[in-house]
Parts: C-alpha cells; sequence; structure tokens
C-alpha cells in the first residue's frame, strides 16, 4: 500500500511539472507574440480619390461644404488635411482641415468633429461657427491629389514608366500605397507601391527611388487588394521596407 502511495505522488508531481513547463511555454509564446504583434490600427481602407466630391457634414447631418481635394504629407506619408469648398459664407475659398478632425459618415459623407465642442447660434455661418478662419494653412512641400493622379513616373534613367493611377488610404490617414498604372507601357497593368519610393520631381511628374526590374517583377495589383492589410505588409515588405503599424 505504501509503494502505491508513494507511486501515487510521483505520478502527480510529474503531472505537476508537466503542466508548470506547458504554461510556461505558452506564456512565453504569448509573450513573444505579444512583442511582434502590430499595434492596434484602424483599417478601413478607400481609394483617395473616392474623397473627392463627398460631402462634409456636422455631426447633426447639417452641410458644411464639399471635399474638393486632399494634402499629402511625404514625410509622414499621411493626409494633413482635406480642402473643402463651397462653405457657407466663404464663396468660392477653399478651407484646409485637419484630416484627424473628420471621419467617414457613410459612403456619401464626411463628418467634421470639431476640436471644439460648440454648436453654431441659428443662421451663422459654418466658416465663423467653426472657426474656419483660425485653421493653419496647407504646409509646405506637400501633396495635392488633383496634381498626383495622372502624374508622369519615370525610372532612374530618366524613361517614363508608369502613371499615378491612385492612393489607397487607411482610415487613420495614412497612405497605404500608391497605384501605378501602364507600368512597363503595359496598358491599364497596375502595381502598388510605398509613397515613398516615390518623389515629386517636377508638379505632374515623380521619380522612381528603386529599379525599374524591381518594379516590373512586382505582383499585379487588383482592386479586391485595396482591403487586405496582409497585402498592404507584402508591397512594404517588397520595397525593403516596415509596415508602418508594425513599427514601434
Amino acid at each position: 500500500m505504501r509503494k502505491l502511495h508513494y507511486l501515487f505522488v510521483g505520478l502527480l508531481t510529474l503531472i505537476l511539472l508537466f503542466a508548470g513547463n506547458s504554461f510556461s511555454g505558452e506564456t512565453q509564446e504569448r509573450g513573444g507574440m505579444t512583442k511582434t504583434a502590430p499595434m492596434n490600427v484602424r483599417w478601413d481602407t478607400f481609394k483617395a480619390t473616392d474623397l473627392l466630391g463627398v460631402s462634409l457634414e456636422t455631426p447633426l447631418h447639417e452641410y458644411i461644404g464639399h471635399i474638393d481635394d486632399l494634402v499629402i504629407n511625404p514625410s509622414t506619408e499621411r493626409i494633413d488635411s482635406v480642402l473643402v469648398k463651397d462653405i457657407r459664407g466663404l464663396g468660392a475659398e477653399v478651407v484646409a482641415i485637419p484630416f484627424s478632425d473628420v471621419s467617414r459618415g457613410s459612403q456619401t459623407s464626411f463628418v467634421y468633429n470639431s476640436s471644439e465642442d460648440r454648436t453654431p447660434f441659428s443662421g451663422e455661418m459654418p466658416y465663423w461657427a467653426y472657426h474656419f478662419d483660425q485653421l493653419s494653412p496647407m504646409p509646405e512641400g506637400s501633396y495635392r491629389l488633383g496634381a498626383l493622379q495622372g502624374a508622369s513616373v519615370e525610372s532612374k534613367e530618366g524613361n517614363h514608366i508608369a502613371y499615378v493611377d491612385d492612393f489607397i488610404i487607411n482610415g487613420d490617414g495614412h497612405v497605404a500605397y500608391v497605384v501605378l498604372t501602364d507600368v512597363g507601357g503595359i496598358e491599364n497593368r497596375m502595381v502598388a507601391v510605398p509613397l515613398g519610393i516615390i518623389s515629386r520631381k517636377d508638379e505632374h511628374l515623380f521619380a522612381l527611388h528603386t529599379s525599374k526590374e524591381t518594379l516590373f517583377a512586382s505582383p499585379a495589383f487588383r482592386w479586391s487588394d485595396g482591403t487586405d492589410r496582409n497585402y498592404a505588409a507584402d508591397v512594404q515588405r517588397y520595397y525593403g521596407l516596415q509596415p508602418y503599424w508594425e513599427a514601434r
């Protein structure tokens, strides 16, 4: 009986040791995953051109104006602001509203979330009601989408190799990548590249900062890829870059 007791105690000890090691290994594995897990990032992508002409409204769905253009900061690879026109009380003037102050309301509208909790007086013009006259001017060196779309892209050798078609924008304002078309002279062949791979050489001319062979060998882009974060990560890594949502 005593032998059976010792045998039982020994088996119980082994079971506890095994369970402890398994739990420790699982904890380490999860800890490792946590260390490499991507930062929490909003992944709600859309084509940049889909914003053009879209209405900008108050949270109460009152019309303010419509989005006329986007301002992209090449150093941060983010949308700095949206250019809004047809604002009541402002005529044909355009106002640059920080992208961080707008959010998607529907497929046909964006909502302006004023940085100040202020309700306009009855009949007050939106321009004054929301202090649009106090907004910062558009940063120097920024890209305007209207000037980018259709711009030519040159190789390092100075040869035309593609056109800028559109930008895939994430809901947090980051440019996930640029979509080039007619790549290598092949009509409608689209390729996605990080914004940092090209830079403006002239108003409607961009230069490619990688070899044309690398560009031509990249996988073809389809619009259905635009909502796939894994695809966006593959684009960044293909060009030797780390996806911004994984950066620390």
